[in-house]
């Protein structure tokens, strides 16, 4: 898992809204895993 702080507001896909500040979690596993 990654920890990230979001500099800048921004919307994500799927109508996600981050503010600035925010800690973020960003999961490795979800981003490299492949069905197959």
């Amino acid at each position: 898992v990654l920890l990230r702080r979001a500099q800048v507001p921004d919307e994500l896909p799927g109508n996600y809204k981050v503010n600035a500040g925010q800690d973020i979690m960003i999961s490795i596993y979800n981003i490299h895993h492949s069905a197959k």
